[in-house]
């Protein structure tokens, strides 16, 4: 019985021994990376479906947003360089209406009409200014005849030691008009009061005076240049004028004001350009010569 129980065991280990091994199952793969069969459950897949479709409405919102943005954003470039273009492109300058409009010769050139001269009687040029301003206005002729204007200068005199700027005029008996000239304001002008008639050719119609000759007549630089004051508040330097004084060479005046007040000597050279005076004025027994501005001096 014993060798009967060693056989049939022996036999079942050597059939446990020659069975193949088996091969390794999904199941026994599953520990390391856990794979399932089984169908999504569907109340999963539509929470997801949902959740996804929130999501994708919050993001074109969004999206819709930004873009708005962009194109508001992306506007702003494209006015701001225009409007920043408009700003700084210089204004044109208005046409001058009249000679006070004008600073140099190229606002003189920007006026309507030509200028003409016209001869008037000596001492009445303002009177035929006034007659004529109320011929133009009487026949409307205000779109033809523009301005008349006298031609004068600033001079200041030096009377009694005293300072004083008035207009003189340079040009007596003549008068300058700015018109657009035809048969009619021919008419108008000539016969005006006091008026004798237009400077040229008598019989021939007026000829209209050069653009240069009137920019010299009526003093217009040809450029004005822009006075900039420094840091330190510099004044202007200011226009120079012409000078008078009724004093002679070799007329004695009396010292007004310095150090030599009440000194009195004799006139020795006039420098009407700087508004000053030589003055030969005695200091013990000598003529010394003074350098003295107009209102330092006064007639005895």
């Amino acid at each position: 019985m014993n060798s009967v129980s060693e056989e049939t065991t022996t036999d079942r280990e050597s059939d446990v021994a020659e069975q193949p091994s088996t091969p390794t199952t999904s199941a026994e793969q599953t520990d390391e990376v856990p794979v399932t069969d089984e169908a999504p459950d569907p109340t999963e897949e539509s929470e997801t479906h949902a959740a996804g479709d929130d999501l994708d409405d919050l993001l074109g919102m969004a999206g819709a947003g930004a873009e708005l943005d962009t194109v508001e954003a992306g506007s702003e470039p494209q006015t701001a360089p225009a409007a920043e273009a408009e700003a700084t492109k210089p204004a044109r300058p208005r046409r001058p209406r009249s000679l006070e409009d004008v600073r140099d010769q190229k606002d003189l050139a920007r006026l309507l009409g030509d200028w003409y001269v016209v001869h008037t009687y000596s001492g009445y040029e303002q009177r035929v200014k006034d007659n004529l301003a109320n011929r133009v206005e009487a026949l409307e002729a205000e779109d033809r005849v523009f301005e008349v204007v006298i031609p004068t200068e600033e001079v200041t005199e030096y009377k009694k030691g005293k300072k004083t700027t008035s207009q003189k005029k340079f040009l007596p008996g003549y008068v300058l008009v700015r018109a657009m000239m035809d048969d009619e304001v021919w008419g108008i002008v000539r016969h005006t009061p006091a008026v004798t008639g237009f400077v040229g050719s008598p019989g021939t119609r007026p000829v209209p005076l050069p653009l240069k000759e009137v920019a010299d007549t009526l003093k217009i630089p040809a450029e004005v240049v822009e006075e900039v004051e420094s840091e330190e508040g510099a004044e202007a330097v200011p226009s120079k004028v012409v000078a008078e004084i009724d004093l002679e060479v070799g007329e004695t005046v009396r010292v007004t004001g310095g150090p030599f007040a009440d000194f009195t000597g004799t006139i020795s050279e006039i420098n009407l350009d700087q508004a000053k005076l030589k003055v030969l004025v005695s200091v013990f027994g000598r003529e010394t010569p003074l350098e003295l501005p107009f209102d330092n001096v006064a007639k005895l």
